[in-house]
């Protein structure tokens, strides 16, 4: 999901379980009045968790009576893949409520009765979605924070461990000779040179990465299902866009660049050992001058790139 804070336009990813064509267009018509969504509509529980266990989605709708798996059976499947979804749970069936507890147990985060409309439902999202940009979004980068990083690298270090052939890439990211910009053209141009920098990683990345911004001039990128090849090759690509930016040059007079680290996870992996390990390739890298330092997946050395 990437929003903006200071204007009135949501963004989100929403996956829809239903086969109610009418309730659909119409579903989709009041979203985008209020908003632009990735919407992933599909018709079985058992499609649903098939994207669940390759995208991430800020909203997951579904009803209680699903084709071959009810709904409380398909809440406590998705909860283990998608851990940071709001999970909402919208069907014209009666609920009763020892029901709605387990429900509630399970994670669910609103019922809500089909049969009254759509007007609560588009209500709640607005709400959810809101208060995940106050939460989840650095309000100068619009990036994702650090406490985002800290629980997706855990989700995707579970992934690991359930399957330990999955592979996961992890970025750290630091702008060279920073402190340069905001001493010599001032701390508003330096705003302007962190902003449009982190825009052009996030439009060259792919569309399942994650970038966040850990403080200052630091980011992460999570690279979810990805080796340290096809990493280095999303970089080398990042790198050398930032360092002929024209924009970036006709602001602050010359090129500017960034230092990056990146590990390749391996299964004995913690959230901690992996911020360790990126930023000893991060800082390698930016002392030798070059733009990639990476450490493959169960390797002990570090590689220039």
């Amino acid at each position: 999901m990437k929003l903006r804070r200071k204007t009135d336009i949501l963004k989100g990813s929403i996956l829809v379980i239903d086969n109610e064509l009418d309730w659909i267009a119409d579903f989709k018509k009041q979203l985008a009045s209020i908003g632009s969504f990735n919407i992933q509509i599909v018709e079985s529980a058992e499609e649903g968790l098939t994207y669940c266990k390759n995208r991430c989605f800020d909203i997951i709708i579904f009803g209680l009576a699903l084709p071959n798996m009810n709904g409380v059976e398909f809440a406590e499947k998705v909860q283990t893949l998608q851990e940071h979804s709001s999970l909402f749970l919208f069907s014209n069936i009666d609920i009763a409520l020892d029901e709605e507890i387990l429900l509630r147990e399970i994670g669910v985060d609103e019922i809500i009765n089909k049969n009254k409309g759509n007007e609560l439902l588009i209500t709640i999202i607005k709400r959810v979605l809101s208060r995940r940009l106050i939460a989840y979004y650095d309000d100068m980068t619009q990036v994702l924070t650090r406490t985002m990083f800290s629980h997706i690298i855990n989700v995707e270090l579970s992934k690991i461990k359930k399957k330990p052939n999955y592979n996961l890439a992890v970025i750290n990211i630091d702008c060279n000779k920073f402190k340069y910009v905001n001493d010599t053209f001032g701390h508003a141009t330096g705003d302007k040179v962190l902003i449009y920098t982190v825009n052009l990683i996030k439009n060259n990345l792919r569309k399942n990465d994650l970038i966040f911004r850990m403080g200052g001039d630091e980011f992460n990128i999570i690279m979810p299902n990805t080796n340290a090849d096809e990493a280095i090759k999303v970089m080398k690509r990042v790198c050398n866009i930032i360092k002929e930016s024209k924009i970036l040059i006709k602001t602050i007079g010359k090129s500017f660049s960034i230092s990056v680290g990146i590990i390749e996870s391996g299964g004995d992996d913690s959230e901690f050992s992996l911020k360790q390990k990126s930023d000893i390739a991060m800082f390698s890298a930016k002392r030798k001058n070059i733009d990639i330092v990476c450490r493959r997946r169960n390797a002990n050395d570090y590689e220039e790139c």
